[in-house]
């Protein structure tokens, strides 16, 4: 079906040569989403300390303009790894496409 195994495992190699990378990229992802709850979470919890009155509109203005920094950081660095890792996934395809016979 696609000709040379042999030829197609240089196909991918050839493809994939980052194939490290690329992983690593898929996790820096998960750990930006992770990150990214948390600071939610952070965001929720000091919403709740100026409901119930332990916090100050100060204090709480410093805190959500510290997490609203930390935010607006991860989803610029998030879409360049989405990027990479849908350039190296096409090389992968063509890869493949050019192996068969």
């Amino acid at each position: 079906m696609f000709g040379d195994p042999a030829t197609v495992q240089r196909a991918i190699e050839k493809a994939t040569p980052n194939l490290k990378k690329l992983q690593q990229d898929r996790r820096h992802i998960e750990s930006i989403e992770k990150n990214l709850k948390k600071i939610q979470t952070g965001r929720d919890r000091v919403l709740k300390l100026i409901v119930d009155d332990n916090l100050s509109n100060d204090e709480a203005k410093s805190q959500l303009s510290k997490l609203k920094d930390r935010e607006n950081l991860l989803p610029d660095t998030a879409v360049s790894l989405d990027n990479d890792i849908e350039v190296g996934s096409k090389q992968f395809e063509l890869a493949v496409d050019s192996a068969k016979p």
